[in-house]
């Protein structure tokens, strides 16, 4: 089982595949601990988790990254499943990740990969659980981007994943003929641009998900049987016993999964793969969704998961195994909800609550009864979204609760001069730190207005987030830090204006109503006016003085 700790908060997943692979460095933002926490992999091979390794982390049973300059479609996900390239695919083309990745540009008439005789999901009642995923980036409509179905006349048998008019689609038909299916129903797909595609079936729930949320979802009585196909095949479809419609567009990382992967892996996956705005978020997404505190900076050795009842995403709480002389994190490993200390309880009941509010804020009537362990897709979504929210909100008003004051050290060495040729000095900035509102002046005269600011600009150096300036010691500044429950603040406008924006965020997923998005984005810049105003009568700044000749008067 694996523990997670985000902000005081213990959160619990999913089971790690085996064997696991060997990790490679990577460029995307998560915690460099992500791997080494919840999957085992020892200190010295902690890094950073990119997009293939989240993949890999996750035991696809084929995987076409469609990346080769040349020859055959490779199969990474270990099982050898070699894809043969038909037609002239134009390859190595631009990838739809920051990495150096490329993807497989098929041109709509005759480009596909074969792939393996293998039935992937088949037999009785088509039972089994899976997931299929995959970057796309259309330039037209119409055609399979991931199959399998044998030759039968006069329709095919099996399965497709498709892109059409209304938008991303499943197909399924049993050796009878009933076919069962249905679409996103939503248009302009081909629209040049790079999206994550998923399809699940967990159970009798099949969910289309785009670009890491739900796009729709169908409950599919599906029945009969389902002989063992032909090949599974990128980018084309059997039918009449010919492979027939093919895809136009570019393709990038068709992976399937004998399982249903959720909505939380599904989000990071498309956060880690996904453009700089999404990656920006991929760092709370893995400490939440893999079970890492972003505070931890130890590996510990391999735990192993037991699967509880409910969402099969998610596992109990458990007691990790630990090496005490690598472990150093004292945060406790037991269940909050149950044995945490007076003040976490009270964290955890307010952020709760932070979350009902938000919700109901954008009309979704069903509340959560814990933030740190309900398996829901509310409770899922809230984590996923928490700490991004709480760390806007924070720096989008200078709230006089989360305000410190604190005198910088110098950089040692001074080495900013060389490497920052505008800036004389350089000082390390405090670890909790979430936005410098001001340096004070040498004077440390407080003024609501300063003709003349400190002037200064941020940055990093291999000592850590660092403060510019041209001003010499002592320099201290005035900052918000990250404020230890945010939920539980003593200002009332913080914490409507965070459930404002946890609600803004949590419209897509769970409302889908664009207005809502535009309505709650309001209501938050209005709550920082009332703050503003508010704050503004609670404070007395120094005035300026008379200037010379007036007070010679």
């Amino acid at each position: 089982m694996i523990t997670a700790w985000l902000d005081d908060i213990e959160l619990s997943w999913d089971e790690p595949p085996t064997p696991t692979p060997t990790p490679t460095p990577g460029p995307q933002t998560a915690t460099a601990t992500a791997v080494s926490v919840t999957w085992g992999v020892p200190a010295a091979s902690a890094h950073l988790l990119t997009y293939a390794e989240s993949v890999a982390l996750d035991g696809p049973v084929l995987w076409y990254r469609e990346g080769e300059s040349s020859g055959d479609a490779l199969d990474s996900s270990g099982n050898g499943y070699t894809g043969t390239r038909v037609g002239s695919p134009l390859l190595a083309q631009t990838g739809a990740h920051t990495d150096t990745s490329k993807s497989q540009d098929f041109d709509g008439s005759d480009d596909y990969i074969a792939g393996p005789n293998m039935n992937l999901f088949g037999g009785s009642d088509y039972g089994s659980d899976f997931t299929i995923e995959l970057w796309f980036r259309a330039h037209a409509l119409g055609g399979p981007f991931l199959s399998q179905t044998r030759a039968a006349t006069p329709t095919r048998r099996g399965f497709q994943c498709y892109i059409w008019t209304d938008g991303y689609a499943f197909d399924l038909v049993n050796d009878a003929g009933t076919s069962y299916g249905f679409a996103e129903m939503v248009s302009g797909r081909d629209d040049n641009a790079w999206h994550h595609v998923v399809i699940e079936k967990s159970g009798t729930t099949y969910t289309i998900y785009v670009d890491g949320e739900v796009s729709s979802q169908q409950t599919l009585a599906v029945s009969g049987t389902f002989t063992a196909a032909d090949r599974v095949t990128v980018g084309t479809s059997m039918l009449n016993g010919t492979h027939s419609d093919h895809p136009n567009g570019l393709m990038q990382d068709a992976a399937v999964y004998t399982k249903a992967l959720g909505l939380s892996r599904v989000a990071v996956h498309y956060l880690l793969g996904g453009p700089p705005v999404a990656q920006e978020r991929a760092a709370v997404a893995v400490a939440s969704t893999w079970g890492v505190s972003r505070a931890w900076a130890q590996a510990i050795p391999t735990v192993t998961p037991t699967p509880v009842g409910g969402d099969p995403d998610i596992f109990a709480n458990p007691t990790p195994v630990v090496d005490p002389d690598v472990f150093t994190d004292t945060s406790p490993s037991v269940d909050p909800d149950t044995t945490a200390t007076d003040q976490e309880a009270t964290c955890l009941m307010n952020t709760t609550a932070c979350v009902n509010v938000a919700l109901s804020r954008i009309g979704v009537s069903k509340q959560i009864a814990s933030f740190s362990s309900d398996t829901n897709k509310e409770a899922v979504l809230a984590r996923l979204h928490w700490g991004l929210d709480v760390n806007r909100c924070l720096r989008d008003f200078p709230w006089g609760f989360a305000t410190k004051y604190h005198t910088l050290t110098p950089v040692i060495g001074n080495e900013t001069a060389a490497a920052n040729g505008d800036w004389q000095y350089g000082y390390l900035l405090p670890d909790d730190c979430v936005m410098v509102r001001r340096v004070i002046p040498p004077s440390g005269v407080r003024r609501a207005y300063d003709a003349n600011p400190v002037v200064f600009r941020l940055g990093t150096t291999a000592a850590g987030a660092t403060l510019f300036t041209n001003q010499e010691c002592p320099v201290q500044i005035e900052y918000t830090y990250r404020y230890e429950c945010p939920a539980a603040a003593p200002d009332s406008h913080f914490r409507s204006a965070l459930a404002w924006r946890l609600a803004a965020s949590l419209v897509s997923p769970l409302a889908r109503d664009a207005k809502l998005v535009d309505y709650c984005e309001l209501k938050y810049r209005q709550e920082l006016a009332l703050a503003g105003a508010g704050q503004g009568n609670e404070q007395q700044m120094e005035k300026d003085g008379d200037a010379g000749w007036i007070s010679a008067r």
